[in-house]
């Protein structure tokens, strides 16, 4: 079955008859990608459905629609299409089955539809700019000159869109993204843009395409590609999402419980290679994924009533921040990939997600090939124990570790490092001794909040350095570690770290404040009772 006809049945508005109808076959339509702005609208028209003589079961639309809607229906009819799809109007915005089933599908939604109409506009009461009331704001100027004519530039594809408040939206980010084609109203001028190019409304200037339009469309309808290979044909899936999630969450939400949500279409897109996702983080990676950074903003939890998403991923966080993703940096996310020399081995340890739905736990286990698993490790049974189940409401979701725990000292102040943003420090791990051990990364607020307590830090994984964490932490920091000693190496002149997690206690659960590295060693010597399970939520 084609990812078109998952789709089956679908609703679709008919803009010739203005009805909102549900199509059985595979058909042409075009999508709408818009800011809705302003208050949430009056859907209970959708419900109430007629028969048309042929037995089709039909709703009539509202005589009156937000511009932005209306002028779609008429760009739709104009360029001789017969359905469009808009979110508003074709996702039953009540119902607690349609939404999270069409929601999942946006991949397919966009991915197949002729074009996707863009209002790059600040909502959806502004129309789009040209047609119907809506006038422009810029106008092209032009003059004959000896029989020529000579026309000004309007503003360029780029700018434009950057500059509009639905560029600065989470939901249109992916909308863009998935879309074959775009056709774009904007107050200078109207785009067109297709994989392949750009025109522009006040140029004739036609470019060359070296590939056959129409027949990447029926490659793309046959699966001849991936989605994955259409949109990051360089990339592979890894550096993929965190692309995406670095240019995702730039953007904004009016709704924080959407944080995840608004980008599940782009994530379907690579979901087979990374073997899914669990609250926005890949499970086939979901080690290194764990190790996010921001990079400026601001780094404040999302309050307990507006979002469920955990503390350990980013979803969870304050999302006018956004994320560090380049490779081989210690900047953005904290991965092992070419750090300082390069590194031998990397080992994950034993892990769990536990999703709790409707008083049961479901439990998912992230052990990967390189992650040794004994029978002293196994999860014990936690859907038995009542004191779990009565903290936590439906949908939240924790991690469950075995792995090494120590408490350490933070330092009182921290250092500078690279493009961390303001206010955002990288402070000195002690151990009992007050010998330094490492490092971790926190917002002064957040530092301010730990005060003179010992911090609690947990091992994600181990890796082994060629350059020994000292010297890397002296030239990030240009500071002197005094207590070389308790770095011992291995015989082949590698030093084994461990990248940790800061945790903290949030109305009786332990949450992610923050990452950083440590000695292996000297964490192994830090901690009491040996490895244990930790849970975080």
């Amino acid at each position: 079955m084609t990812s078109e006809k998952m789709l089956l049945p679908f609703r679709l508005v008919e803009v010739r008859s203005r009805r909102l109808v549900e199509v059985s076959t595979v058909c042409r339509y075009v999508t709408l990608s818009y800011v809705w702005g302003g208050a949430k609208p009056d859907n209970r028209w959708q419900h109430m459905q007629e028969v048309d003589i042929h037995g089709r079961i039909y709703t009539e639309l509202p005589s009156k629609l937000p511009a932005t809607i209306e002028n779609a229906i008429a760009v739709t009819k104009e360029i001789g299409e017969l359905y469009l799809w808009v979110d508003q109007l074709c996702i039953l915005q009540d119902d607690t089955v349609d939404k999270p089933n069409l929601i999942t599908k946006m991949d397919r939604i966009y991915a197949h539809s002729v074009v996707t109409i863009v209002a790059a506009s600040d909502n959806a009461d502004a129309g789009l700019a040209g047609l119907g009331t809506r006038k422009r704001v810029e106008r092209q100027i032009y003059a004959t000159i000896q029989g020529f004519v000579l026309c000004q530039r309007l503003a360029n594809y780029s700018l434009v869109l950057q500059t509009s408040r639905w560029y600065t939206r989470a939901w249109t980010y992916q909308e863009y993204r998935l879309s074959r084609r775009c056709l774009v109203f904007s107050d200078s001028q109207m785009f067109f843009q297709c994989r392949q190019t750009v025109f522009f409304e006040d140029t004739i200037a036609e470019p060359y395409v070296s590939v056959d339009l129409k027949r990447i469309d029926e490659r793309v309808n046959a699966r001849a590609v991936s989605q994955r290979e259409r949109l990051w044909p360089l990339l592979n899936a890894w550096p993929a999402y965190r692309s995406i999630v670095e240019e995702y969450t730039k953007r904004s939400l009016s709704h924080v419980s959407d944080t995840v949500d608004a980008l599940t279409g782009l994530l379907n897109t690579i979901s087979i290679e990374l073997h899914g996702f669990h609250r926005g983080l890949p499970s086939s990676e979901f080690h290194r994924a764990l190790l996010w950074q921001f990079l400026q903003g601001s780094f404040a939890r999302h309050e307990a009533d507006q979002s469920r998403e955990p503390s350990w991923t980013w979803a969870g966080w304050n999302h006018q921040s956004h994320l560090r993703a380049s490779q081989g940096d210690l900047g953005g996310w904290l991965c092992h990939d070419g750090v300082y020399g390069g590194v031998e081995e990397r080992q994950a340890v034993p892990t769990y997600v536990l999703e709790l739905r409707s008083g049961s736990i479901k439990v998912t286990s992230l052990s990967s090939s390189n992650i040794k698993e004994c029978s002293h490790r196994k999860l014990p049974d936690l859907a038995q124990s009542s004191s779990i189940l009565t903290k936590l409401e439906s949908g939240t979701s924790l991690i469950r570790l075995y792995t090494h725990v120590a408490h350490l000292a933070v330092s009182e102040h921290g250092f500078e490092f690279g493009d961390l943003p303001a206010n955002y420090y990288e402070y000195l791990l002690l151990d009992f001794q007050d010998d330094i051990i490492g490092y971790i990364r926190l917002s002064q607020e957040q530092r301010r909040e730990i005060g003179n307590r010992r911090l609690m830090c947990i091992a994600l994984s181990y890796s082994k350095t060629l350059v020994s964490l000292n010297s890397a932490l002296e030239d990030m920091n240009g500071y002197k570690d005094p207590s070389s000693d308790i770095e011992s190496t291995e015989q082949d002149g590698t030093l084994s770290f461990a990248t940790i997690m800061g945790l903290c206690r949030v109305r009786g659960f332990l949450e992610r404040i923050g990452i950083g590295q440590v000695s292996r060693t000297a964490l192994i010597q830090e901690q009491r009772g040996g490895e244990q399970w930790v849970t975080v939520a």
